[in-house]
């Protein structure tokens, strides 16, 4: 692993324990840094990846307010992941895809009230 992917999963890791983390935030870290889109796009399932083999950190996304964890295996993540960002045509954006979350938030509701 790369310095750089390194320290985006550290950062990414460390603000779930806090707050949730969407997918647009690892790709803008990576963006930042110049790189190709298909490095951006090879480098985030990376770090996904590598965030899914937490076993703190929980995916999803939300639905009527609702934090919904997907219940999936993590190689069913990553291939919907994928997918739906393939299916995008660009890079997500604020709220689309999937929501990253440490154990914390799992009884909460919508934060954005």
């Amino acid at each position: 692993m790369t310095d750089y992917l390194a320290s985006i999963l550290r950062d990414i890791t460390v603000e779930c324990d806090v707050d949730y983390v969407g997918i647009w935030e690892i790709v803008g870290r990576l963006r930042w840094l110049k790189l190709s889109n298909e490095i951006v796009f090879n480098d985030s399932m990376f770090i996904i990846g590598r965030l899914l083999e937490n076993p703190g950190i929980i995916v999803g996304q939300f639905a009527n307010k609702k934090f919904c964890k997907w219940e999936m295996k993590k190689g069913d993540i990553i291939t919907k992941i994928e997918r739906e960002w393939v299916d995008l045509g660009r890079d997500p954006d604020l709220g689309e895809i999937v929501w990253f979350v440490g154990p914390w938030a799992k009884d909460l509701d919508y934060p954005f009230k």
